[in-house]
């Protein structure tokens, strides 16, 4: 035999399925049943990912419920059940709600007399339906606000440094709880890195000049980031320097060299700039040694004849 299976007073929100469409198990991520007794009475099923509510058997009993995609009529609800702040995963309903005062008293079960939050589960005519009953002494604010990463934010005499969500309960003018909801959200700065090859010096955003390789300075433009944040750049720099080489060349009479001047002399102080692999200055020295043609005389006496090779 069969028990019976009863809920009453859920909220069900912002749950996720990753599973496939192609399986009925993988239906109905509020809420998924296979049972023909089931009973959901006094609940919110809402903003679920695929199907909210899936019976497979078709025959659970639904009443007096707020469940998104399923059919209106009698007193179930496909409508928005104004939540006071879905993002921030408050789930408490608002004055406004649909929820307010339309669940049936007698599905409460035994021996339950305070919601989620500890307050009377019956605060008006009738039960709200979902998880928690609206106090109308008690008031809900919810605050979005952001900081960049560093800045001071205090929040409940705290100094908050993450993004999350917080909580802190005043006295409002009725002197009844005033319950703030953060979403807070801390943004980081941009960071980027300047690949820079120079030549002997290089004078960088931040007034240096630099002599030797550096990838450990950086430079902050502050808001410079699309966020709003800082931006902070890090050097990549690498100094290349100038080399050095010498030219040794022998030739008879003349010589023109790479920097187009023909020499008839021997030379060791005529220079050329030319452009090394890292495209910085090559200098090159001429070492040039000009030899010269000879002559002479060959004088001979012989007799009767001579021959002469």
């Amino acid at each position: 035999m069969k028990a019976h299976l009863f809920f009453s007073n859920l909220t069900v929100a912002k749950n996720t399925s990753y599973s496939s469409y192609t399986t009925p198990d993988n239906k109905g991520s509020g809420i998924y049943t296979n049972s023909s007794s089931a009973k959901f009475r006094n609940s919110i099923i809402y903003f679920n990912d695929l199907l909210n509510y899936y019976d497979l058997t078709t025959t659970s009993e639904v009443k007096n419920s707020v469940i998104q995609l399923y059919p209106n009529g009698a007193t179930n609800f496909n409508i928005d059940p104004l939540f006071s702040d879905t993002a921030a995963r408050d789930f408490h309903v608002s004055a406004s709600s649909i929820a307010i005062n339309r669940g049936d008293n007698t599905y409460i079960p035994a021996g339950i007399t305070t919601d989620l939050d500890g307050n009377l589960r019956i605060s008006g005519t009738s039960v709200d339906i979902g998880a928690y009953e609206l106090d109308l002494c008690k008031s809900y604010t919810t605050i979005h606000d952001e900081v960049c990463f560093g800045t001071p934010y205090i929040f409940n005499g705290q100094n908050l440094t993450t993004s999350g969500i917080y909580k802190d309960t005043l006295t409002n003018v009725a002197l009844c709880d005033s319950i703030i909801t953060l979403n807070f959200t801390v943004k980081n700065p941009a960071h980027s890195t300047d690949v820079i090859s120079a030549c002997e010096t290089y004078t960088w955003i931040d007034g240096l000049t630099y002599t030797t390789d550096n990838n450990t300075a950086t430079f902050t433009y502050p808001g410079g980031a699309s966020n709003g944040c800082d931006s902070i750049v890090t050097l990549n720099l690498t100094i290349n320097h100038a080399t050095t080489g010498t030219d040794v060349i022998t030739a008879c009479e003349s010589y023109t060299w790479i920097d187009g001047i023909t020499y008839t002399a021997s030379n060791n102080t005529a220079t050329h700039t030319l452009t090394n692999v890292h495209n910085c200055d090559s200098v090159v020295t001429l070492n040039l040694t000009i030899n010269h043609a000879t002559t002479g005389t060959d004088v001979v006496t012989a007799c009767n004849s001579l021959h002469l090779d």
